[in-house]
């Protein structure tokens, strides 16, 4: 803070508010301050400074797409450690987006994100891996009818590295032979993502009231029995290349 006190001086800022939260993981609280650049606040866009305490510090600004996109400075209440920033954005019209942010020492790592206006509110969160949005329809004469349509979206995200969160169940769907599914007492499938640097790590757990075996290891073998299929890409210099893994047990009940 004396650094900041240092360069508000000597730049004319404005500070607006100061706490402190628990940003990168490391247990030692780092500084949080909104200042701007007028005393008139409301005239111009805050600025939020981000110190933490291993010594890195950011500057996240009003104005473009992103975290950095807000007009307003942040709250300081606390929640469950590991902590998150919630920066916020709004219009005339009602329109507000806001995003949560925790922080490493290469900067901020995007964990929620929520919109709303009067015809709609939707969110995404990066921890508990899904999605929803909510529209609100208005009726032929303008008015708002008060009928809703909800429509609910899921799906599965790798976490950023440096959340220290562990990541919730993937959302999962029977595909293939629907009609003949009783229930997840029939089949379950529960799926774990986590990444650690450039490492993706995948966990699935298994319920099966009856097993199919694949006959041996050929690709006809893995595809007749029960199996796992991993699909990703490959990044390459100018075109990314799709890879599928395949994985079954065999009579002997090694995996292939």
């Amino acid at each position: 803070m004396s650094w900041f006190h240092a360069r508000a001086k000597q730049e004319g800022a404005y500070l607006i508010t100061h706490f402190q939260l628990e940003l990168d993981g490391d247990g030692l609280d780092d500084d949080v301050v909104c200042y701007s650049l007028k005393q008139d606040v409301g005239t111009t866009l805050p600025v939020v400074l981000v110190g933490l305490a291993s010594g890195e510090r950011f500057a996240l600004t009003g104005g473009g797409i992103g975290p950095g996109a807000m007009d307003q400075c942040p709250p300081s209440n606390r929640g469950g450690r590991p902590e998150v920033l919630t920066l916020g954005r709004s219009g005339l019209t009602g329109w507000s987006d806001t995003v949560s942010v925790r922080f490493d020492r290469q900067g901020p790592l995007l964990v929620e994100r929520s919109s709303s206006d009067r015809y709609h509110s939707a969110s995404l969160s990066l921890l508990a891996q899904r999605s929803s949005t909510l529209l609100h329809e208005d009726s032929a004469s303008g008015e708002e009818d008060g009928s809703e349509d909800r429509r609910q979206s899921e799906r599965a995200v790798v976490l950023a590295p440096g959340t220290g969160i562990p990541a919730g169940h993937a959302p999962v769907w029977v595909s293939w032979g629907r009609k003949h599914w009783s229930g997840k007492e029939d089949a379950d499938l529960k799926v774990h993502a986590l990444r650690r640097g450039n490492t993706v790590t995948v966990v699935a757990q298994f319920q099966d009231d009856h097993t199919v075996a694949a006959m041996d290891s050929s690709p006809k073998a893995i595809l007749d029995a029960d199996h796992l299929e991993l699909w990703w890409s490959e990044r390459g210099d100018v075109h990314s290349r799709p890879v599928q893994l395949g994985a079954a047990r065999t009579l002997s009940n090694p995996l292939i």
